[in-house]
């Protein structure tokens, strides 16, 4: 069946979705496979207690960098941007110097503390020292940063982040395999940090002499905003089950949990890249005051989110739990178990996430807050109840409830705001039930043939039976199929059309 073209608008608006999502996915997901086989790596030769010890400490120095580098990070950039924007440049130069100061206090004062952290533990007390001297380079990074963004925007800060992410987790895995232990894995990525550092230096703006005068209370203002969002979102999606594994479990524990929350986080990648890539496009609407068009590109990138994010679930679910084992070994076939588990959140997680862009996009906070605040407490319930008697299982459900919940919340207030979103939950159910079919054939097909042959075997047949069941009904309405179709490559129409509602 043919579709017809869309107009020209459209077409460009579809392309700069799909498009910047696979870009965003690509840069994300690249460093996401060298850290998993970096993980891989430390599993089979350092075993899961060492490999829990690194994720704890690796934790604690993400949770500490988002909260008090990145949010200051964040504020920065939006005020030099509208300082810049309004022709305040003398303005711009004395945030650069208040931000400058900030970032290098945040970064000692972070470090001081995971020092403090690391002479309390004696087996891991050089790793701890090692990583309080990247949080410090790392924060001078971000400084820079904040002011190369606002003049030049992101790319030549986010090729010199990707080239170090890569380089980071593949000097670790050399660490590794050479003796060094969790202390190679942080030296390597404090190298990182350093070189990255270097390679940022020459793109700082050249500093401008200017008096001293108060912070501005934009930047204050901003600053708490992110400061308060970093909080909720380290609760519920940054894994705050660390923090409740360490104090009642086990090193193993912390493994066994790490491993299913990262595959799912790479597999999360794809959907929830097209839902930040479709927010410059409702944010520009919002702006120019056509709402029924943001409220039309919004319910796009929803609904597109969803179709990507109900059949992979289904596939991790199926496939994941034999792959995990026989990729990491048999010693973390607990892991392995608790992925499906896990793989429920991507169901509702990318639209939560679209949520979240929309409302940082028009610039407004509060909803995120009071909404994250109620998934934060959910996810702090259900960890201090489940974790202290289930461990990993524990931690898996804990952190689902709080993202599910969170999502489910944010998903109502933005539909509500927006008016009237064109959900099609007719289609989402078709998607679901192919999704639960593949899911069904996944498993059964694992059952009987066991090993690579079974993972490979499970794949075919349940694409193929997700097929059987998304071809008669179709998952795409024809409308949404011509947008979808102008957007991707003449060779990729084909697929669209045979999913596509006769």
């Amino acid at each position: 069946m043919g579709l017809p073209r869309v107009r020209q608008g459209e077409e460009t608006a579809s392309q700069r979705v799909l498009w910047g999502g696979i870009w965003n996915a690509a840069s994300q997901l690249l460093p996401m496979v060298v850290t998993t086989a970096l993980s891989v790596v430390a599993a089979r030769v350092l075993g899961a207690d060492d490999l829990g010890r690194q994720s704890l400490i690796s934790f604690a120095e993400g949770a500490c960098t988002s909260l008090f580098v990145n949010s200051i990070t964040e504020a920065t950039i939006r005020t030099i941007s509208a300082q810049l924007g309004g022709g305040d440049v003398i303005g711009a130069a004395r945030v650069r110097r208040w931000s400058m100061l900030a970032h290098c206090v945040s970064g000692v004062g972070v470090g001081v503390v995971l020092v403090g952290v690391g002479l309390t533990q004696p087996e891991d007390r050089v790793s701890w020292f090692i990583v309080a001297g990247s949080v410090v380079l790392n924060a001078l990074g971000w400084a820079v940063s904040a002011q190369v963004v606002p003049e030049r925007g992101w790319r030549p800060i986010a090729i010199r982040r990707l080239v170090t992410q890569l380089v980071g987790p593949a000097l670790g895995i050399v660490a590794v395999l050479a003796g060094f232990g969790i202390a190679g894995i942080f030296a390597a990525n404090v190298l990182a940090a350093a070189g990255l550092l270097w390679s940022l230096a020459p793109l700082r703006p050249p500093s401008r002499r200017v008096p001293w005068a108060p912070v501005p209370r934009q930047l204050i203002s901003l600053w708490a905003g992110f400061a308060a969002f970093e909080v909720v979102t380290q609760v519920v999606t940054k894994r705050i089950e660390f923090a409740f594994l360490a104090a009642y479990s086990t090193a193993t524990e912390v493994a066994m949990y790490s491993i299913p929350f990262m595959v799912v986080s790479a597999a999360a990648v794809a959907p929830l890249a097209v839902a930040a890539a479709s927010m410059p496009i409702v944010a520009m609407a919002i702006g120019a005051g056509d709402v029924p068009r943001a409220v039309e590109r919004f319910s796009w990138a929803l609904r597109m989110s969803a179709l990507i994010s109900l059949p992979l679930a289904a596939a991790l679910a199926g496939a994941g739990p034999v792959l995990v084992e026989l990729v990491y070994g048999a010693d973390f076939a607990r892991a392995a178990r608790l992925v499906p588990l896990a793989a429920l959140v991507i169901v509702l997680a990318p639209a939560g996430q679209l949520c979240i862009s929309y409302w940082v996009g028009v610039g407004r906070l509060p909803p995120l807050l009071w909404t994250g605040g109620a998934g934060a407490a959910i996810d702090l319930a259900a960890a201090f109840l489940l974790i202290p008697r289930y461990g990993a299982t524990g931690a898996v459900l804990a952190n689902l409830a709080g993202q599910l919940a969170t999502s489910g919340m944010l998903l109502t207030v933005t539909v509500r705001s927006l008016g009237r979103v064109d959900l099609r939950l007719d289609r989402w159910a078709v998607a679901a039930a192919a999704s639960s079919v593949a899911f069904v054939a996944f498993a059964a097909t694992q059952a009987l043939v066991p090993g690579l042959a079974g993972a490979v075997a499970s794949a075919l047949v349940g694409v193929g039976c997700f097929m059987a069941v998304a071809v008669p009904i179709g998952i795409i309405r024809p409308d949404d199929a011509q947008q979808l179709t102008a957007a991707l490559p003449a060779g990729l129409h084909p697929v669209v059309r045979v999913v596509t509602c006769r």
